[in-house]
């Protein structure tokens, strides 16, 4: 590997390639496990590289290492290596986000523009259906779907960006006005005591999954400043009346401020 960057130096070298190996003998005909006894050993994997791979990251190229038929710590670090211009380019991201939502008419979307940006809220089942196969190549979703109920509508919108966490970022003033806007039609808030749960009727998801041409799906996770078992359970229910007041709201809010206005 002369000439290509490395991820581990030579005294860490031994460590990280043994754990590939137990990693890659773990796989089962119907693809990896799901649990701790993988999980651990794979962050520990992730975490040992510098610089430091996400759990998400190193499971994808794991799963490359295992496709091709191969099993050194060159060959991943190949992977690794090859796939950084491609996250460097600059490229359209499609996001879906779960909502704890339910719509009046749940089998139709809900669509609107934001500071430039479209948003749509689509039923589960629809979106959910039209990503099946994407979904069955990522072996994170299935965390997702044992450790969390699947939702009855997710938003969705497109940003560019360096990779889906820049293109997350440039869509950031856009998703905060929806959620604000959201919360203001919708809920309100509640009164929230320390250590409770959070005061938002529309909660923010707790993950994502981003897709950009030619890449596969990408799972993320956001953390929270409230206990999870403290969230409330069942769908925050809005009215079709709550839904046009929603979209007379954002009428105002659906071009993309000036740079330096008092809106930017």
């Amino acid at each position: 590997m002369t000439g290509t960057p490395r991820l581990w130096r030579d005294g860490h070298r031994e460590a990280a390639q043994e754990l590939i190996d137990w990693l890659l003998a773990t796989k089962l005909p119907n693809g990896w496990p799901v649990g701790p006894d993988f999980d651990v050993p794979l962050i520990e994997f992730a975490e040992s590289a510098t610089p430091k791979l996400s759990r998400t990251e190193a499971w994808r190229l794991l799963d490359l290492l295992s496709k091709a038929g191969e099993k050194s710590l060159d060959d991943f670090e190949r992977l690794w290596n090859a796939g950084q211009g491609a996250e460097n380019a600059e490229r359209e991201w499609q996001f879906w986000l779960p909502l704890g939502l339910s719509l009046p008419h749940a089998e139709t979307a809900l669509a609107f523009t934001l500071l430039g940006t479209r948003f749509a809220v689509e039923p589960s089942s629809a979106v959910l259906s039209s990503l099946a196969d994407d979904l069955k190549k990522q072996p994170e979703f299935r965390y997702y779907e044992r450790d969390h109920a699947m939702p009855t509508m997710f938003v969705t919108f497109a940003a560019r960006g360096e990779g889906w966490r820049g293109a997350w970022q440039v869509a950031g003033g856009a998703w905060d006005a929806f959620r604000g806007l959201a919360e203001f039609a919708f809920g309100r808030g509640q009164l929230r005591l320390l250590g409770e749960g959070p005061r938002a009727r529309i909660l923010h998801p707790s993950w994502l999954l981003a897709r950009a041409p030619g890449e596969v799906i990408q799972c993320g996770q956001f953390s929270f400043d409230y206990e999870p078992e403290r969230l409330p359970t069942g769908d925050f229910r809005v009215t079709q009346a709550k839904v046009d007041h929603f979209q007379k709201l954002a009428e105002p809010l659906k071009e993309d401020p000036p740079k330096g206005s008092t809106l930017s």
